[in-house]
């Protein structure tokens, strides 16, 4: 394998994927630990064990000194196909350099596999390998001559400052060879011992970051673990970690006959997949957002389900299934690794989530038909679905938005991380919302058909008594028969006037989601929604005061409109994959001529897009 890796032309054992759309930057883990950085293979984030972690560095540079002259290197970086590897090439005079970032699976490392060609056909070359790292804020250094051993200690945030960390971590990073450290007062400088290259000599080592607990092993123990590794032989099995991985999933890919659309839900699965933790919660935002949200881990799940990959769709709803079990409610989001953190909605913990809780469920059983797993959930089931019904009895059978829903944060203008809290002043969460309500109706007719099931059908008529209530509330609230096209509206305010914008997400909800209204008004609902499209071919998200857009309302609308056997849906397809980042994924929102908020890699969008892409393709 090594003369083929070594080769000027790596890429015959790692066939890379090309850029999908504009550069940004990578992240990749293995559910314990995790890192990222540009594509020229600059970091700036390290975390773990566990990704609701302080991000151990804020800068990451490889430099290579060859006969006494140090070039930092500024690689191309792409990822493998069919794997969660970022691997880039440069040559520096007669010194080819390749570079793999690389985790494997149930390790608690993250590396990167350096490996250096003389290709002078005469001259010895003196090469030497240097990681310059700059900590992460709050982070500190415990004196040890072999590595650099880097301290998070409890009580320091997590990257993104939304929690805490809850135990002291440690990072301690070393070359799989002899290492020397050295501080020169504003960063420290990791090198490898001298190395003699003849022509045609070739350098191998491996950059390994050991994240660990307090409790765990002494630091002279990683230190002997580190160059006792065989860096190369950790990323062969790495790549057949990965394709195994993919190859155990469905035949849905085999599906997707466009290329780059094909890329496009590859690079996603994988984004999902290197960002959901060992306990199953999934990072909302690398770099930004450290804790796990349903709706999010929601968008993965479906993908999940989508792809075949059924065990991380169980391990997403076993985790909210244990934080509910702890904290007597169905969370909006909270700590991976601990249970420190257990975050209430922000306005009702009663709306939206707990039904995106019962759906994954619902989805997973059609899905795998693990009836005795979704018995074992009865509990949490039943009291998501109370939860949502007594709010709706209490209100006259309308319930209020979540607090937290992402359209009301979408940016305005190009260049912006947010548009505002909320981003457009029609916003008010505490109006009726028609998504929470539709939400309600899908969730709890899975309950129904659930309960029937189990032959418990006095039950069930309970219920469905119920579920008729809301499904005319929906209608009596929210429905515009003087629009045209007359459909329901996204919300209503509590003095039973109107807001004087559309938002397109919440009228695709329903079809995308399964929600059978009165009269099947969700379709009426999604057809309307498909007149907001703008010229640019984007679906905005709040016209005409917010023409910026979420990453994933294209996504929505190319299932409904495939759902619905919408030619247009072909159109949206279309604008939706040269929408994409570089590695096939979505940003959290995008300015009105697709500039993106600077959050990219995103499991809630790219889930929702990439799956959208396979019902698309399934149905051609």
């Amino acid at each position: 394998m090594c003369a083929t890796l070594c080769s000027a032309k790596p890429d015959a054992v790692l066939r890379t994927v090309p850029y999908l759309g504009k550069e940004e930057p990578y992240f990749f883990g293995n559910g314990i630990a995790g890192a990222g950085g540009d594509t020229r293979g600059k970091w700036d984030f390290l975390i773990g064990p566990d990704y609701t972690s302080p991000n151990f560095v804020s800068e990451e540079l490889l430099s290579l000194r060859i006969d006494g002259k140090s070039t930092e290197l500024s690689l191309q970086m792409h990822r493998a196909r069919e794997t969660g590897v970022f691997t880039g090439l440069q040559r520096i005079g007669d010194v080819q350099v390749w570079v793999s970032d690389f985790a494997l699976p149930g390790s608690s490392w993250v590396a990167r596999y350096i490996v250096c060609l003389n290709l002078s056909p005469k001259s010895t070359v003196n090469v030497t390998l240097n990681a310059s790292i700059t900590p992460g804020t709050a982070i500190t250094r415990i004196e040890n001559p072999s590595a650099l051993i880097l301290r998070a200690a409890k009580g320091t945030y997590c990257f993104g400052n939304e929690t805490k960390n809850w135990a002291d971590r440690f990072s301690q990073i070393s070359f799989s060879e002899p290492t020397s450290i050295t501080d020169d007062g504003k960063r420290f400088q990791i090198k490898t011992i001298d190395h003699l290259l003849p022509p045609g000599g070739i350098l191998r080592t491996g950059l390994y970051h050991w994240q660990y607990y307090d409790e765990d092993k002494p630091a002279q123990s990683y230190t002997y673990m580190v160059q006792s590794r065989q860096p190369e032989t950790d990323l062969k099995q790495s790549v057949v970690a990965w394709k195994s991985w993919m190859q155990s999933g469905s035949r849905a890919l085999a599906n997707v006959t466009d290329p780059k659309a094909r890329d496009v839900v590859e690079g996603s699965l994988i984004a999902c997949k290197m960002q959901q933790n060992r306990d199953g919660g999934t990072i909302a935002g690398a770099r930004k957002y450290a804790n796990s949200y349903i709706r999010d881990t929601h968008g993965a799940v479906r993908l999940f389900l989508a792809t075949g990959h059924y065990s991380e769709a169980k391990r997403a709803i076993e985790t909210i299934f244990h934080k509910w079990s702890v904290a007597g409610f169905i969370p909006n989001y909270w700590s991976m690794g601990s249970d420190s953190f257990i975050g209430h909605s922000f306005y009702n913990d009663s709306s939206e989530i707990t039904g995106y809780y019962v759906l994954m469920i619902r989805d997973y059983l059609a899905r795998t038909k693990d009836a005795k797993f979704v018995e074992s959930l009865e509990k949490s089931i039943r009291f998501a679905i109370d939860a949502q019904l007594d709010s709706l009895t209490r209100n006259g059978w309308r319930i209020s938005f979540n607090g937290d829903e992402t359209e009301q944060y979408c940016v305005r203008e190009d260049g912006k991380e947010y548009g505002g809290f909320p981003a457009f002043p029609q916003w008010r969460r505490d109006s009726w919302s028609f998504p929470s309500a539709a939400i309600a109706v899908a969730s709890t007719q899975f309950y129904i058909d659930f309960l029937k099931s189990k032959g418990r059908r006095d039950t069930a008529a309970l219920y469905e008594i119920k579920l008729k209530k809301v499904k005319a509330g929906i209608d009596s609230t929210f429905w515009r028969p003087e629009l045209t096209p007359a459909h329901h509206h996204w919300a209503r305010y509590k003095d039973g006037t109107w807001p004087d914008v559309t938002v397109p997400n919440y009228g695709l909800i329903p079809v995308w989601l399964g929600a059978r209204l009165n009269y099947d008004r969700q379709k009426a609902d999604a057809n309307a929604m498909k007149t907001q499209v703008a010229s640019s071919g984007f679906l905005p998200t709040a016209p005409p005061e917010v023409m910026g857009f979420c990453g994933h309302n294209l996504g929505y609308l190319l299932y409904d409109l495939v759902e619905l056997g919408d030619p247009a849906a072909k159109d949206v397809l279309q604008t939706l994959v040269h929408a994409v980042g570089c590695w096939g994924t979505m940003s959290e929102f995008y300015g009105p001529n697709a500039t993106p908020n600077g959050h990219n890699f995103r499991v809630f969008e790219s889930g929702i897009t990439a799956e959208a892409i396979l019902q698309y393709f399934a149905k051609k």
